[in-house]
């Protein structure tokens, strides 16, 4: 599978109004509070219907492939059917049965649309104290889905992700905008640490989906 780059793409600048329509179009909800909420590349909506009930409508960037979101969804899929312990998000399914599907935008491409129930909760970085009782616990939900997903296995996971650790070599172009020599030299050093002890071993060493 190709590398892709959701800088490569366009994201998304839906309305609104156009995001409650495509609610009430595709699952039939009647929207009574929407908020737009931060997002890297994509556009992200937090919705709650007339009955209380709470979701985020996510739409992608256009460079996102629809097999990778496929992967996304199945892999929550599978979180929830074998985490008990934390609550995980679930994509709701449309009125058609479709848990994703392309409509198209206000500049005229095509975007891919989900929606997801959503889950109450803080933002670990808003929290001051990070007590050892929270940190233990985000350590033992990060355990619990690793481990969970060791047995998850999709045909888009093997795509080339430059953020992929195995990958780093990839940063090399762009080391050269770091202005600060020292902080340069460092990672000029871990990535020569890299090149000498990691490479050699990569093919194996376990590899598991995390991301």
């Amino acid at each position: 599978m190709t590398t892709i780059d959701p800088h490569d793409g366009q994201s998304p600048h839906f309305s609104g109004e156009k995001v409650k329509e495509l609610a009430r179009e595709l699952y039939g909800l009647k929207v009574r509070v929407f908020k737009e909420l931060d997002s890297y590349t994509d556009q992200n909506f937090y919705l709650k219907d007339e009955s209380g009930r709470e979701f985020v409508f996510k739409i992608s960037n256009t460079a996102e492939e629809e097999d990778v979101l496929d992967m996304q969804i199945k892999a929550m899929e599978y979180l929830n059917k074998h985490i008990k312990d934390y609550r995980i998000p679930s994509v709701c399914p449309m009125l058609s049965g479709e848990r994703l599907t392309a409509v198209p935008g206000p500049d005229g491409a095509d975007y891919f649309v989900r929606m997801l129930v959503y889950i109450p909760g803080e933002f670990i970085g808003n929290i001051e104290n990070h007590t050892p009782e929270l940190l233990h616990d985000v350590g033992y939900l990060t355990g619990s889905m690793d481990k969970a997903l060791t047995g998850f296995s999709h045909r888009a996971a093997n795509r080339h992700v430059k953020w992929d650790l195995k990958n780093m070599r990839g940063i090399t172009p762009i080391i050269e905008y770091i202005d600060d020599p020292e902080l340069r030299t460092v990672i000029e050093h871990f990535l020569l640490q890299f090149d000498t002890f990691v490479v050699p071993v990569l093919p194996d060493l376990r590899t598991g989906i995390i991301h």
